[in-house]
Parts: structure tokens; C-alpha cells; sequence
């Protein structure tokens, strides 16, 4: 029972990604509307290699190549595609510092090695998502528009933001904030017309820890 409980609540957070734009997308119109807060909108361009990418070019530069790939080969076998993701958009982030963030106050209590267990579980359900929704956005008429990156006034992250709209649907905002590393800027979460997803998974993993303490929650990542 509580193991099916926990595995529950993993594919929850498998979920996140792909419910959170579609579930709150109506909401947020109705009190936003279609008007971007953001001005100067950076198209969708033909690829091509930049030296040194700013955050708001290296992504859409990521997702364009996903896209074109998608697009040119017509996969719908979701193995391919996953694999394409994670090798074209999995660099892109920083799942360790993403799951600190997740764990909030845990992440004290655990190993270097509990923690990257913790991260590996999250970047497969966070890349799964994430391809499974720009899978479906690929293959139909969505258009994605992405704005110029913005610094944080309390720090050295930035935060891009996409709309993606659709003529039958209602639009989504999407903001990845970004933090500077050895290796250059890496996402560390991801928001969904203002649902962060760290804050999302940190009250799920939370959960599982207050009932069933932390030994359940790693345990859940062996195997």
C-alpha cells in the first residue's frame, strides 16, 4: 500500500509538466489575457551555432533544433524522441541544483550520492514530460515565441519566458529561470503560467518524507 502510494505520487510529479499548462492555460487568460507583459517578442529562426548564446537564444535554439527534428523526421516512436530531448535539452539543466531546491531543509540530511540518486529520478520524470509536450507541440500548430532574458534584481539568475499559443486553445507562458555555472548558464526550474515546478515537486517529495521518511522517498529511485 505505501509503496503504490509513493509511486503515486512520482508519476504526479511525472505529470506536472505536462498538467500544469493545460489545466491552469484558461485561468491564466482570464486574468492576464493575451497581452505579454514582455516586449520586443524574439522569433522562431532557422538554427544556427552561437559562440557564446545568452540564455533567451541558447533555448530557443534548443528547442528549434527539437522541433526541426521532430518536424523533419515525422517520430512518433516516443523512445526516439525522449532520446532526442535528452541529448539535445538535457544539458541545458541543472537537475542537482534542481533537486536541492526540491528538497528544501532535507537536502541537509543527505549524502552527495542520496542526492544524485534524487536527481536522476527527476531528470527522467522531468525530461519524460518535457518531451512528451514538445512531441505534442511539434506536431501541431503551436506556435512558440520567446522573449529577451531578464535579470533577477535580488541576483545573478535570469529568467526567459516563451508563450506558446495555439488557434484553438488558450495561450501558455512558460518561464525557465536560469543560474550561471562552470559550465556556463543551466536551467534550474521551470514555470508554467506561474507554477513552478521546483515548488511543486518540493511539496510532493516533502509529503512522502513527513509519512514515510526519507529512507522511503530513496528508496523509491533504486532499481
Amino acid at each position: 500500500m505505501k509503496q503504490r502510494l509513493i509511486q503515486r505520487v512520482w508519476m504526479m510529479i511525472l505529470g506536472a509538466v505536462m498538467v500544469i499548462p493545460a489545466a491552469e492555460a484558461g485561468d491564466y487568460y482570464n486574468r492576464y489575457g493575451y497581452r505579454s507583459p514582455y516586449k520586443a517578442p524574439v522569433p522562431m529562426r532557422r538554427y544556427q551555432p552561437i559562440r557564446k548564446a545568452t540564455p533567451d537564444q541558447m533555448l530557443r535554439q534548443g528547442v528549434e533544433q527539437t522541433f526541426s527534428y521532430l518536424r523533419r523526421t515525422g517520430s512518433t516512436d516516443l523512445s526516439n524522441v525522449l532520446d532526442f530531448v535528452n541529448k539535445e535539452l538535457g544539458p541545458y539543466f541543472d537537475f542537482e541544483h534542481m533537486t536541492r531546491l526540491a528538497t528544501g531543509k532535507m537536502s541537509k540530511d543527505l549524502s552527495d550520492e542520496q542526492v544524485k540518486k534524487l536527481s536522476n529520478k527527476l531528470k527522467e520524470m522531468f525530461m519524460t514530460a518535457l518531451g512528451q509536450q514538445i512531441a505534442t507541440y511539434a506536431y501541431t500548430n503551436h506556435r512558440v515565441t520567446f522573449y529577451p532574458a531578464k535579470r533577477s534584481r535580488f541576483g545573478k539568475e535570469v529568467s526567459v519566458a516563451a508563450r506558446i499559443t495555439h488557434p484553438r486553445g488558450f495561450p501558455v507562458k512558460i518561464t525557465f529561470r536560469f543560474h550561471p555555472t562552470k559550465k556556463g548558464w543551466k536551467i534550474y526550474d521551470v514555470s508554467a503560467n506561474n507554477n513552478s515546478a521546483v515548488m511543486y515537486y518540493r511539496k510532493q517529495l516533502a509529503m512522502i518524507a513527513q509519512r514515510y521518511g526519507i529512507d522511503a522517498l530513496l528508496k523509491t529511485t533504486d532499481g
